[in-house]
C-alpha cells in the first residue's frame, strides 16, 4: 500500500496563491516535527491533512518556460489543460535526512520518471502554489522548484501527458505564454499570474475558463 508524506492543513490556513521561498521555507521547518506517512487513498479523503507536492518548472536559456499538455483527468480543471509543473507525491522511503532534502529528491525522481531528465546541476527552489478555493483543490500544495535545461523535454508519461500534443516539451515566451492563460490549470494559472509574470498580489488564479480541446 503506497503512503504519502502529509502535513496539517491548520499549518497552510493563511496561505494562498502563491507564496515566495523565504515564506514557504519557514513554512517547512514549522512542520518538520509533524509530518505524517499515510495510505494515499486515506489522505485524498482528509480534511484535516494536506498533500505537499515537490514540483519543478522547465527555464531555457533565454528565459522562456516550458509548456506540458496534461492528460484526460477526472477534474475537469485539470483535464487536458496546460501546465508548466512536472511533480508528484512523496513517498515514503524517499532518501533525505530532513524535509526539503526529501521534497528535492522527489523532484528529482519526478523529471527522471516524467520526462527522462537526469538533474546535474543544483534546483532553485522559488516558492509555493495553493489553491485555496475548494477543498478538492486545497488538498495538495506545490513546492515550486526552478530548472535551467538545454536540451528537448519529451514527456513520458502517457497517464499524465497528451503525449500527441504538439505543445509538449515546447518553450514559449512570457508574451507567447499570455495568450494561452486562460487554459491553463489552476496551479500554473497562479505561477503565471504572480510568479512568471512579474506578479499581481490580487490576481490569484481561479479555475481558469474552460475550453474545448482541438490540437
Amino acid at each position: 500500500m503506497q503512503e504519502i508524506l502529509v502535513i496539517p492543513r491548520e499549518s497552510v490556513k493563511e496561505f494562498d496563491g502563491f507564496v515566495t521561498w523565504p515564506h514557504a521555507s519557514k513554512l517547512v521547518d514549522s512542520v518538520s516535527d509533524c509530518v505524517r506517512w499515510l495510505p494515499r487513498q486515506e489522505a485524498e479523503h482528509s480534511e484535516q491533512l494536506i498533500q505537499p507536492i515537490p514540483c519543478a518548472i522547465f527555464r531555457d536559456n533565454d528565459g522562456r518556460y516550458c509548456v506540458f499538455r496534461q492528460a484526460k483527468h477526472t477534474r475537469i480543471d485539470l483535464s487536458q489543460r496546460f501546465s508548466f509543473i512536472i511533480g508528484g507525491h512523496i513517498d515514503r522511503g524517499c532518501g533525505g535526512s530532513s524535509v526539503q532534502e526529501i521534497f528535492e529528491e522527489t523532484v528529482k525522481r519526478e523529471i527522471s520518471e516524467e520526462v527522462g531528465i537526469f538533474l546535474n546541476s543544483q534546483l532553485k527552489p522559488v516558492g509555493m502554489v495553493i489553491d485555496s478555493s475548494s477543498l478538492t483543490a486545497s488538498r495538495h500544495i506545490g513546492f515550486v522548484y526552478e530548472a535551467v535545461v538545454d536540451k528537448e523535454i519529451k514527456p513520458m508519461a502517457a497517464e499524465e501527458f497528451s503525449v500527441n500534443s504538439k505543445y509538449n516539451g515546447q518553450f514559449f515566451s512570457i508574451d507567447s505564454l499570455s495568450k494561452l492563460r486562460s487554459k491553463f490549470d489552476p496551479w500554473s494559472f497562479i505561477l503565471f499570474s504572480q510568479y512568471l509574470n512579474g506578479g499581481f498580489p490580487m490576481d490569484i488564479g481561479r479555475q481558469p475558463m474552460l475550453f474545448t480541446p482541438t490540437e
